[in-house]
């Protein structure tokens, strides 16, 4: 009977190792598995700015713009000076215009006054 007692041990012992031979495998498969997704995430994660990368392009972006806004506005401050420059030159011109139109009409009117006063002074009787 012992040598039938050897042989439940030996397969009893055989059934261990099969179960413990598969727990094995299963484990195995298991870390395999997760490993490969851990890979995946490294290689997401590195081939993707970061946040801080990404603000950093935003801030580049941003203070690209700035700097084109700023430069399109002096642009824009020294063209309405020139405007404004312009514009008084043209008022002094415009206000030369209509002094000169309002002289050019009295002088008939002055002309006329000024024939009087010759007249007067030339009927005048002098006084001696």
């Amino acid at each position: 009977m012992e040598v039938m007692g050897s042989k439940n041990e030996e397969e009893v012992q055989r059934q261990r190792q099969r179960t413990v031979s598969l727990l094995w495998n299963q484990e195995r498969e298991e870390l395999v598995c997760e490993i490969e997704e851990l890979e995946n995430k490294i290689l997401d994660l590195t081939s993707k700015p970061s946040e801080g990368e990404k603000l950093a392009q935003q801030y580049a972006v941003l203070q690209a713009e700035l700097e084109a806004q700023w430069k399109n506005t002096k642009t824009l401050v020294k063209e309405n000076a020139e405007l404004k420059k312009s514009r008084d030159t043209l008022q002094k011109v415009a206000d030369l215009e209509g002094d000169w139109n309002e002289s050019e009409n009295r002088k008939p009117q002055l002309e006329a006054e000024n024939e009087e006063v010759r007249g007067f002074n030339h009927h005048s009787v002098p006084v001696g």
